[in-house]
């Protein structure tokens, strides 16, 4: 499951021919990674992955990841917006939105990130000398 996510996160998907498939795209992808740019075209392109995964701290944890990318006029790099947002099984949740934007003709580069969680944990403290009321 890891190993298709990670295929999925490290090419676009697009339709492509039965013979080839997408996961033989993807590896000759990862084989040869200097390619063209696919945002050439000013074409946006939107993307959404699945967050699941399981610890002693949390259990399950369960949530989603979608990202669009674009470009903003008169530039040649991509610019993206993306939220990460997930709620574990012991009522935890974590959202990021993070942003990266490329303006003024790649003169100007604006990143930013924003995140809300609610996330208790215990700690005990450091060492054999802690006190029974932590």
């Amino acid at each position: 499951m890891i190993i298709i996510l990670f295929l999925l996160s490290c090419c676009s998907i697009q339709p492509i021919s039965c013979e080839t498939g997408i996961v033989y795209e993807c590896i000759q992808e990862l084989k040869n990674p200097i390619h063209s740019d696919t945002l050439s075209s000013r074409k946006t392109e939107w993307m959404v992955l699945p967050i699941l995964f399981k610890s002693p701290d949390t259990g399950w944890a369960a949530g989603v990841l979608p990202q669009v990318v674009y470009r903003h006029l008169n530039s040649s790099n991509p610019s993206f917006l993306r939220l990460d947002a997930y709620y574990t099984q012991k009522k935890q949740y974590h959202m990021v939105l993070r942003s990266s934007n490329w303006i003024l003709g790649d003169n100007l580069h604006l990143t930013g990130r924003i995140s809300f969680k609610d996330w208790p944990t215990n700690f005990y403290g450091i060492g054999n000398q802690t006190s029974d009321a932590s």
